[in-house]
């Protein structure tokens, strides 16, 4: 009857912790994906910072090629 209860009791924690195993693995699936978009996003205002600074380089090599 103890060994029952042993096995059934062993079968109980190897679940919990697949289970547990498993949520903290979706977890740190999900963390890298916040990360990742997080990166991937672009700042608008970044963006037009730097399209303004290429025109102005742009524009600085055609003075140089004019000069």
């Amino acid at each position: 009857d103890e060994k029952a209860k042993r096995r059934s009791s062993q079968r109980e924690k190897a679940d919990l912790q697949r289970k547990i195993q498993s949520l903290e693995e979706e977890k740190s699936k999900v963390l890298i994906q916040e990360k990742v978009r997080e990166i991937v996003r672009p700042d608008p205002k970044a963006e037009n910072e730097v399209a303004n600074l290429r025109l102005e380089l742009v524009e600085q090599q055609r003075r140089t090629r004019d000069a």
